[in-house]
């Protein structure tokens, strides 16, 4: 596959590029669920408070919906594993130093430190889906009367 992956539809209707280039824009409007995504049970402490910040930001662009109900939820689960791994590495360092049966020191890698770059790399791949990368976050257009101005993030896309 050559090219950008291809953006979601409400993405690009964020970044108003029907506006930009009509003729280029395609007609068909998939159908999305009117309905709005349900908080899981499960998602608690950090998890929780990322669906609720995710929730301002994703109303406020037009994209809060139960047909991302999923997506949410991973970005959610994933930000709290992210958040849990940074403490661990910032309680316990980048490095782990042990000694060996002989006594010289034997210095090796984090586990929690692998693991926080991993999540990493996933928080950037779930928020590029919703327009939320700092290139992406450029291109997208609030709805009128959307923006909380008591929400950093909101006020960050504004």
């Amino acid at each position: 596959m050559r090219g950008p992956k291809p953006k979601a539809r409400e993405i690009q209707i964020a970044e108003g590029r029907h506006l930009k280039n009509p003729q280029r824009f395609k007609n068909e409007v998939p159908a999305t669920s009117p309905d709005e995504p349900a908080l899981p049970p499960h998602l608690k402490g950090q998890a929780a408070a990322a669906w609720e910040s995710l929730e301002a930001v994703l109303r406020a662009a037009g994209l809060w919906s139960a047909s991302y109900q999923v997506t949410i939820e991973l970005y959610c689960e994933t930000y709290a594993n992210y958040r849990t791994a940074l403490e661990r590495v910032q309680q316990t360092g980048q490095a782990l130093v042990t000694k060996n049966k002989d006594g010289t020191p034997d210095i090796r890698r984090n586990p929690f430190s692998v693991e926080l770059h991993r999540y990493k790399d996933e928080l950037i791949k779930i928020s590029a889906e919703f327009g939320l990368t700092p290139s992406s976050r450029s291109r997208i257009i609030l709805q009128e009367g959307s923006l909380d101005p008591d929400n950093p993030l909101l006020r960050l896309m504004a």
